[in-house]
């Protein structure tokens, strides 16, 4: 067992990425072993779930504890354990742009990607890119995967707007001023 110590000076990334590393060794196992070695894991985090949420619990009980919580929350460590056992709800920038990765892999098997510009009042506004930006389809791959994800784990967005893709080196039409002569 690692001491407290050792394991801060690790850091967030190489722990995190330690974690995927094992996760990855603990799937390509047989079913058998596979499937406990998931059992432990689900055992582990449902303890430690309980705990957190007792400390969130004990914390939020008093101003001090509040104050110091929120406090904890800009540590991404933290942020990151307690977004995984639920016990924080993200910001909806943060679920925006989660829902819009699970939909950049097919995005990018297609030549294409999605971007997100910025979330306000229940508006998602994005970029599609390559060639997805000048593509006839584009408003159907938007639909069919893009919405269908962002929608999937987003049901308040009330609407998804595209906005137009700028190539570089390029001036939007509408960006020069005409003056009558």
């Amino acid at each position: 067992m690692t001491s407290a110590t050792a394991t801060l000076e690790l850091g967030f990334e190489t722990l995190a990425e330690r974690v995927d590393q094992t996760m990855n060794a603990v799937l390509a196992l047989d079913v058998d072993a596979r499937d406990k070695g998931m059992m432990l894991k689900q055992a582990v985090e449902d303890f430690h779930q309980y705990g957190l949420a007792r400390l969130v619990q004990i914390l939020k009980a008093d101003e001090r504890g509040r104050d110091l919580l929120y406090c904890m929350l800009d540590e991404p460590g933290v942020y990151a354990l307690f977004a995984m056992h639920g016990l924080i709800r993200l910001d909806p920038k943060t679920r925006a742009q989660q829902a819009l990765e699970s939909a950049r892999p097919y995005m990018q098997s297609h030549g294409g990607d999605v971007e997100m510009v910025d979330y306000k009042g229940g508006a998602l506004f994005i970029q599609l890119h390559g060639a997805c930006s000048n593509c006839g389809a584009s408003e159907m791959t938007l639909r069919n995967i893009v919405e269908k994800a962002v929608r999937a784990q987003m049901p308040e967005i009330t609407e998804i707007v595209v906005v137009p893709a700028v190539e570089p080196g390029m001036i939007p039409l509408n960006a020069i001023p005409v003056h009558a002569g």
